[in-house]
């Protein structure tokens, strides 16, 4: 499970993971309904770790609790989207600048997520792709120093990871579009070449959401917010 805390192995981080999973993949719809006694077979938990993960979710913006009615999987907040990848563009812009102004040899460190991210776009596999998208941002922010700053963030890119997903699921180029520019990013930090890496981060995090909000919001209205 990638990008939610806490990581472990007790009975509630073990349904929380389990959630969070079948939502940030879209297993689980927003606005779905979550029959939570459907956990108990998958990994034994009892309705008390059921419960207390469910609020954490809850805390996080990931699900609606509505007593009498049940609980239901969030939608999709694209004013709370903005402010995350508003937040990681900033933040990478300064980071990843520092290993760019150092050229600091990153490709032997982030090849791996690179090769793994290629096969799963000809795969069309969005899990992989998606946990070696945030591998290979994760390990760029270590060797710049600063992995703690990393995992502040994580915890909320589930709401950006839903909204991705739905996304290449409906414009499949994206899985190439991304992955050159993950390369880009690379080769820009190792030439040092801090315009181009600026330029570039831009237009991987697509700030005002231009690539594909619109059709998406066309297509599945239910999915999204009214203030989306």
């Amino acid at each position: 499970m990638i990008g939610f805390p806490p990581k472990g192995n007790s009975v509630k981080e073990k349904v929380l993971n389990n959630i969070i999973d079948k939502i940030q993949y879209l297993e689980l719809a927003p606005g779905e309904i979550i029959n939570e006694n459907s956990f108990e077979g998958d990994i034994g938990a009892s309705r008390t770790p059921r419960r207390e993960a469910m609020m954490l979710l809850e805390m996080e913006g990931l699900v609606n609790i509505y007593p009498q009615k049940g609980t239901y999987v969030a939608l999709i907040d694209l004013k709370l989207i903005r402010e995350i990848i508003y937040l990681r563009l900033t933040l990478e812009t300064k980071i990843f600048t520092e290993l760019a102004e150092m050229k600091t040899p990153v490709m032997q460190y982030v090849e791996k997520f690179l090769l793994i991210q290629e096969l799963s776009a000809k795969n069309n596999d969005f899990v992989e792709f998606v946990k070696n998208d945030y591998l290979f941002h994760r390990e760029l922010f270590k060797l710049a120093g600063h992995i703690e700053v990393w995992n502040i963030i994580e915890g909320k890119l589930i709401h950006c990871t839903r909204f991705r997903v739905l996304g290449w699921k409906t414009v499949r180029e994206e899985f190439n579009l991304m992955l050159s520019e993950h390369k880009k990013i690379s080769e820009s930090i190792e030439s040092g070449n801090i315009e181009s890496l600026k330029s570039v981060l831009e237009s991987h995090h697509d700030y005002n959401l231009k690539r594909y909000a619109d059709i998406l919001i066309k297509n599945n209205p239910e999915f999204f917010t009214r203030q989306s």
